[in-house]
């Protein structure tokens, strides 16, 4: 019996360049004169340009495969187990970078990382580590004092603490990693639940009404009877919430 043409046009394995753009993206191009990859649209489906990925590489960009949790099973176990015994978001990313080149200029990541090292040598310049969240934000830092160098080889993993300042280079032959970031839920996602379960009890239809005096005088009630409600929100249920809702939430980002 013949097949039906929607199984005979299934892909069974997608190569580097036939990977959708979701998954595949080129880093560096702020720093690469190059024009960017283009994507090129094949059977309703987005792909990435080959040629023009070549040439980005060779000029000294990045492959970076996000979300590889989502098509690559062996990672999506891995994150599903981190997720449940840290009780947090986990996801993969992979990163290919040619030899001799330098990664990301340094920056901070607003997770925990695992840096599990494929193939080639890749050589990390880590730099200082944040005490409190207030002192640090994710993104690109300048102006750091000398790093630590650890050279991170095949089979050997780097953990990497949230916050962290650091940046990589390459060695003498290409360099092959996936990176597993753990994120913790956010206290902002905490004060936000708690609230929430707090405005079930408000009608919607409940409005902000009367004069200025008489809104402010209603606005102070409220908030006074929203702090009694936090006050006996059961703390325990919460974090299970937290924790629960953080483990079954998959993402690299």
């Amino acid at each position: 019996m013949a097949r039906s043409a929607e199984k005979q046009q299934k892909p069974v394995r997608k190569s580097l360049t036939e990977r959708t753009h979701d998954e595949l993206e080129i880093a560096g191009f702020d720093e690469v004169d190059a024009p960017e990859a283009d994507i090129v649209s094949l059977g309703g489906a987005s792909y990435v340009d080959g040629a023009k990925v070549r040439f980005q590489l060779a000029a000294g960009a990045t492959v970076v495969v996000q979300n590889l949790h989502e098509w690559h099973r062996p990672a999506q176990q891995l994150c599903r187990r981190l997720a449940q015994l840290f009780s947090a978001k986990a996801g993969a990313v992979a990163f290919w970078t040619r030899a001799g080149e330098d990664g990301l200029r340094v920056h901070r990541d607003d997770g925990h990382l695992f840096v599990v090292q494929i193939s080639g040598t890749k050589r990390w310049y880590l730099y200082d580590t944040p005490r409190d969240a207030a002192d640090w934000s994710p993104g690109y830092v300048e102006d750091l004092a000398s790093a630590r160098t650890v050279d991170l080889r095949p089979g050997q993993v780097l953990y990497l603490p949230e916050g962290i300042a650091h940046h990589t280079r390459t060695l003498d032959t290409e360099s092959v990693h996936v990176t597993v970031a753990i994120r913790e839920p956010r206290l902002r996602d905490t004060v936000e639940l708690a609230v929430r379960a707090c405005l079930a009890r408000i009608p919607d239809h409940a409005t902000l009404s009367g004069t200025g005096a008489e809104r402010e005088e209603t606005a102070d009630e409220l908030l006074t009877r929203l702090a009694e409600a936090l006050g006996r929100v059961d703390r325990a249920a919460l974090v299970r919430d937290l924790s629960r809702r953080a483990a079954e939430t998959r993402g690299s980002r």
